[in-house]
């Protein structure tokens, strides 16, 4: 795409960050609703102690795609690497190369920063389009890992104990 660009996202994109993640929710169908906090946002990707980046994609002055991630470590390879924890390109922007291009950017920026040799995501079980996007891409499911979440009371009631 000749006129695409992408920048690392700044405070004042919190609206245009939180429009494509609702994007992200509703494209999937999820059943979970999607609760977003705009606060929040804005404290944990540009306040004291950053906890995520984000990028985004624009043409023609409009933000049309998304990567959020940051660094994690891989006590296995001894070796850190970055996870994304969401991507998405607007629907009809799709297959113009935009979510390869968020991607490689993200991956860039995390070897340039912090020495980043992997990269790291999960799939949503009812996204087949990024599955597939992924697999094109050379991505392989680790048959040895399952992701687990401890969320919500059983979060605080673990950590009250």
């Amino acid at each position: 795409m000749k006129d695409l660009s992408i920048r690392s996202a700044t405070a004042d994109d919190i609206d245009h960050i939180e429009r494509l993640l609702r994007g992200l929710a509703e494209s999937l169908g999820d059943p979970q609703p999607y609760a977003v906090d705009t606060g929040a946002l804005r404290r944990y990707g540009f306040g004291e102690h950053r906890l995520y980046q984000a990028l985004l994609a624009e043409t023609g002055g409009e933000s049309v795609g998304l990567c959020i991630f940051f660094p994690e470590f891989s006590t296995w390879r001894c070796k850190p690497g970055l996870y994304v924890q969401d991507l998405f390109v607007e629907t009809s922007r799709r297959g113009a190369g935009i979510g390869r291009a968020l991607l490689v950017d993200a991956m860039r920026r995390a070897n340039t920063a912090w020495e980043a040799a992997y990269l790291r995501l999960a799939v949503h079980m009812l996204n087949r389009d990024a599955l597939q996007f992924y697999q094109r891409l050379g991505f392989d499911a680790d048959p040895d890992n399952r992701v687990m979440m401890l969320t919500d009371a059983h979060f605080d009631s673990l950590i009250d104990h």
